[in-house]
């Protein structure tokens, strides 16, 4: 059955992404922007998409593109408004009678306190405790449904132009720098994966509703990663590991990227590949897949 669904957020690469599958699917669409005309949501309203044009600061925008809609999706930057943007949406939500809330938050929001070393002035401390805010308050909200999504690393973080910020001298010096050990593990998912399983939700709310849900395809070393890139038209690729020393230093002078590589060395997404196949069991993309696909432009 047809529905009618906000996605907030719908110009951003998640938003979009779940934007294509649902029209992909027959749903009626509606995108809420800042920039309706700008190519994203140019190019999705000529699918039919129905664009709203608003800033997420102004309640009563967000309260008339909410009107009868069956669902809404939320996905928010990072950024020091995200609790009181997140907090206008699911108002404005509730109060036009939204039955279904699917939120993308990120793998282990909620389990901060179990980080070694948390304590108030922990790296990217209000990154986790603003996520784990907004999560308990879409579950306390009172929708009819509500699902979480908590996607770990995505594989577009290796392709331009988000690779030349995450991993710079990848593409230019063909070198993979990191922070992580020869051993850890970084669990990866596609956005066109985190799509359709947020699309699902929408469409299966009996199997998804209640639920808290890590996503990730696999989990790769470095040294897996590097290999598939070497082994394909971007190689060949070398890993560099910066020692210890170093990644701390580099994080105590504020490097946020350093700070959330060091994360995935000593704590990591821990995503249960397993758990994930009972809500869906179809093939989910790899990073050799995407590679060969020639999925990475660089």
């Amino acid at each position: 059955m047809s529905k009618s669904i906000l996605v907030i957020g719908g110009t951003g690469q998640q938003g979009s992404a779940l934007a294509s599958e649902l029209l992909r699917r027959g749903h009626k669409v509606h995108i809420f922007t800042r920039e309706p005309s700008s190519p994203v949501p140019q190019e999705l309203s000529g699918r039919g998409a129905i664009i709203h044009a608003g800033n997420l600061d102004d309640i009563n925008v967000l309260r008339s593109a909410a009107q009868n809609v069956d669902g809404v999706f939320l996905v928010l930057r990072a950024l020091g408004s995200e609790v009181f943007h997140a907090t206008n949406v699911i108002q404005a939500a509730k109060e036009a009678g939204v039955i279904h809330m699917v939120y993308t938050s990120v793998a282990r929001t909620g389990d901060h306190e179990n980080f070694p070393r948390w304590r108030k002035d922990y790296p990217l401390a209000d990154y986790w405790l603003n996520k784990a805010l907004i999560e308990d308050r879409i579950r306390s909200a009172g929708f009819v449904h509500w699902t979480i999504m908590q996607p770990a690393f995505f594989v577009q973080n290796f392709d331009k132009p988000y690779t030349d910020y995450m991993f710079p001298g990848l593409t230019d010096k063909k070198e993979l720098v990191v922070a992580y050990k020869p051993h850890t593990r970084l669990d990866l998912i596609h956005l066109t994966d985190i799509a359709r399983l947020c699309a699902d939700a929408f469409d299966l709310p009996s199997k998804y509703s209640g639920k808290t849900i890590p996503l990730a395809a696999e989990s790769l070393t470095i040294d897996e990663i590097v290999q598939i890139l070497s082994n394909s038209s971007h190689g060949p690729i070398k890993a560099k590991y910066r020692t210890a020393e170093e990644a701390q230093k580099l994080e105590d002078e504020g490097d946020l990227i350093i700070a959330s590589q060091i994360w995935q060395r000593d704590v990591g997404y821990g995503v249960d590949l397993q758990e994930l196949k009972q809500y869906d069991d179809a093939h989910l993309i790899t990073f050799a897949e995407t590679v060969a696909r020639g999925g990475l432009k660089w």
